[in-house]
């Protein structure tokens, strides 16, 4: 695991970019609000929102992700993740991910399997896709809208389409 407490940014390459793209569902009001009076880390609600999107698909987040939310959470290790149990707000906040995208060709495969790579630093969250990638339907359900500034994660959040060119550079 890398080292990220300095200010720095760190940067992490992920199989599973469109996890960040639930960030856009925790931010509409209803849910920004739960989660602003929730005991428990934004990230762990992410964290249980994408991993039953995750088993919906068969599959797992992977470990470079895995890796970065236990850093988030303060964690010592990826399998202390796996042992929080969901609370009533996560399966609220699937069921409304569900009403939401259910009728969306993406769902549920298409949503969070993306190659991106995700810089980070206190304050900070740039998730850069190739430009290949987008994706119309993502787009129009609104998912890929950078979020900036969310408070209840404490951080600005931007999403980056790039070119060969762009990627290399930055």
């Amino acid at each position: 695991i890398a080292d990220f407490s300095h200010n720095e940014p760190t940067f992490f390459l992920t199989h599973c970019g469109g996890f960040f793209y639930l960030l856009n569902l925790l931010s509409q009001a209803a849910n920004s609000r739960l989660l602003e009076s929730s005991d428990r880390s934004p990230w762990l609600h992410l964290w249980h929102l994408g991993q039953n999107l995750s088993r919906h698909m068969g599959t797992e987040l992977d470990l470079p992700l895995q890796q970065f939310l236990v850093r988030q959470l303060d964690l010592d290790e990826v399998q202390a993740l796996h042992g929080f149990q969901p609370e009533p707000l996560d399966k609220q906040l699937f069921e409304f991910a569900e009403q939401r995208l259910s009728h969306h060709p993406f769902w549920p495969d298409g949503v969070i399997k993306r190659l991106a790579r995700v810089r980070h630093e206190p304050g900070l969250l740039d998730i850069d896709f190739h430009h290949q990638n987008v994706d119309l339907d993502i787009r129009l359900a609104g998912l890929d809208i950078n979020p900036g500034w969310l408070p209840w994660l404490g951080r600005v959040v931007t999403f980056h389409y790039l070119d060969d060119a762009e990627l290399r550079d930055t």
